[in-house]
């Protein structure tokens, strides 16, 4: 949901937190939240912003891989309380999670995947109960994230919003309608 790049809130947000409530209500005991690309942001979202008694519950947030949020998202009070139980895991070329801004603490995973397919979570390498951890993302992930973040965040809300219908205007007018449709043809997709 390329939305998530203006509006405060995305659908898939709101039901998160929903489910969250919902679960609460009818569940006794602490949480762990897990959640890998996507999911990831909708965990770290959901534990930021549920009610500070929910939050109470919450042991752990495991964020694998998940794009991230503007920067002032981790400056307030909300994201402080639950900031020391989140742990975020990302390849050494990661691209989903690049996307926005993310947590100052984190892990870099090895993975066996090979560029973009990093992002899958089987590719990741494991010794015993651990990650096996790399030194520093990729180059190539690291100018990603620069650039990416400082153009993104010079745009305001109306620019951002036009930004990503432009987007999904080019991809509808290729005829894609899958992920892999547009990965078979990227450039008749993209033209």
């Amino acid at each position: 949901d390329f939305n998530i790049a203006w509006l405060p809130q995305i659908p898939a947000q709101k039901d998160a937190l929903e489910y969250f409530n919902e679960a609460a209500a009818s569940l006794d005991g602490d949480f762990i939240f897990t959640g890998h690309s996507k999911g990831g942001n909708l965990v770290i979202n959901t534990a930021v912003n549920c009610d500070k008694a929910l939050q109470k519950r919450i042991s752990k947030v495991y964020n694998f891989d998940g794009p991230g949020f503007e920067n002032d998202f981790f400056n307030t009070l909300e994201y402080k309380t639950v900031e020391n139980r989140i742990l975020s895991f990302y390849p050494g070329f990661s691209v989903v999670g690049m996307i926005f801004h993310h947590p100052a603490n984190y892990e870099i995973v090895k993975s066996e995947g090979f560029a973009f397919w990093q992002h899958d979570a089987m590719n990741w390498q494991i010794m015993g109960c651990n990650f096996v951890n790399e030194a520093e993302f990729t180059e190539e992930s690291r100018l990603f994230y620069t650039a990416f973040n400082e153009w993104i965040d010079k745009l305001n809300t109306e620019q951002k919003k036009n930004f990503v219908e432009t987007m999904f205007c080019i991809l509808e007018a290729s005829g894609a309608k899958t992920n892999n449709e547009i990965e078979k043809d990227a450039i008749k997709a993209t033209a």
